[in-house]
């Protein structure tokens, strides 16, 4: 008997063999790292890109059947520059180490690393509601995974540890805007959830017997001085956010939102984030919650799963493009030490059709 998942193996070999993907201008390395933080018994995910050398073979990898990029699985780094500046990823809730890809595959074209990390127990895999709601585990996972890769001897030497950024989506937006110094406060949540009873993240979470979840640290400081620039996609918690650790944040922000936001509501999230911290706010008068997310293969766009959504009109490639040249500028002006970076030409690398 086929089960539905051994049918969509076979549709995404099927698919795969018969597409084609764009050249790329410099091969996208990746590798699979786990950092242990044995003190919460979190075991990290995380997968580095980096730019691989020349003439390093690629192949196609999909990942929760939904996203197919062309990478050099564990080749070796480029020549260039001894030391790279590095840029941390966080995932949505429900997401992946690969729902940022584009943005990582961007950074890469530039000569960046970017070390793109999946959460433990908030993640596709992996998501009890009870775990999920503790949002305050995730700026410690970046954390985790900057001291995973202080100690890594062979990569190390090759970051610059002067010039580190992070970069999250919904909840992965209030993950490094966390790690930029921005505290959870858990009465302004529930004040908040009380005046905007139709905020679709309160709705998520009606009904929930929050007594089962320990607050007594929700509310510390996991701010990493190591990280000195950090951009926000559509952050999400924006009703738990802390009004007097927001306005202390001192290194530079952006906030990134969009109007026709239906989860993460433009007013009560980016709006509010960027009002409180003084951020650098971009607006995007077009795109959704799922904007921000890798485009998916045409499997994906067939089972209508709904990161791959994107609204009527709007072409995800263009935006992501958009968004990358931002993000590029951004990064580039709080991090980079211009004479050990390519010349800043965004280039979209395209989705499978």
């Amino acid at each position: 008997m086929t089960t539905f998942r051994g049918l969509v193996r076979g549709l995404c070999a099927f698919g795969i063999a018969l597409s084609a993907w764009p050249a790329q201008a410099t091969p996208v390395g990746v590798t699979t790292h786990i950092a242990d933080d044995e003190g919460r018994d979190r075991h990290i995910r995380y997968e580095l890109f980096y730019p691989a050398a020349a003439g390093a073979r690629t192949d196609d990898e999909t990942h929760t059947w939904v996203f197919t990029r062309t990478v050099a699985r564990d080749a070796d780094l480029e020549a260039g520059p001894p030391r790279r500046p590095l840029v941390l990823l966080s995932h949505g809730h429900g997401g992946t180490r690969f729902d940022l890809a584009w943005l990582a595959e961007t950074l890469v074209d530039q000569g960046y690393l970017v070390a793109s990390v999946e959460h433990p127990k908030m993640n596709y895999y992996e998501s009890p509601t009870i775990e999920a709601l503790q949002v305050w585990n995730r700026p410690q996972d970046l954390t985790a995974v900057l001291d995973h890769l202080a100690d890594d001897a062979a990569w190390s030497s090759r970051i610059d540890w002067a010039r580190i950024g992070a970069a999250g989506h919904s909840v992965g937006g209030y993950t490094v805007l966390a790690a930029a110094g921005a505290r959870y406060n858990f009465h302004n949540a529930r004040r908040g959830c009380a005046r905007h009873v139709d905020d679709p993240t309160c709705q998520a979470v009606k009904g929930f017997d929050f007594s089962q979840i320990d607050y007594t640290h929700s509310r510390d400081d996991y701010s990493d001085p190591r990280i000195r620039a950090v951009i926000a996609f559509a952050p999400a918690v924006g009703e738990a956010a802390d009004p007097p650790s927001a306005r202390s944040v001192a290194i530079p922000v952006m906030v990134v939102g969009s109007v026709r936001d239906k989860l993460a509501l433009y007013e009560t999230h980016a709006q509010r984030w960027a009002s409180l911290i003084g951020a650098e706010l971009v607006r995007l008068d077009e795109g959704n919650h799922y904007t921000y997310v890798t485009p998916c293969n045409w499997l994906g766009r067939l089972i209508d799963v709904p990161a791959c959504r994107s609204n009527p009109g709007l072409d995800k490639r263009a935006a992501q493009a958009h968004l990358s040249a931002v993000s590029v500028r951004f990064f580039s002006r709080h991090l980079s030490n211009k004479s050990d970076l390519k010349t800043a030409r965004v280039v979209p690398r395209g989705e499978r059709t």
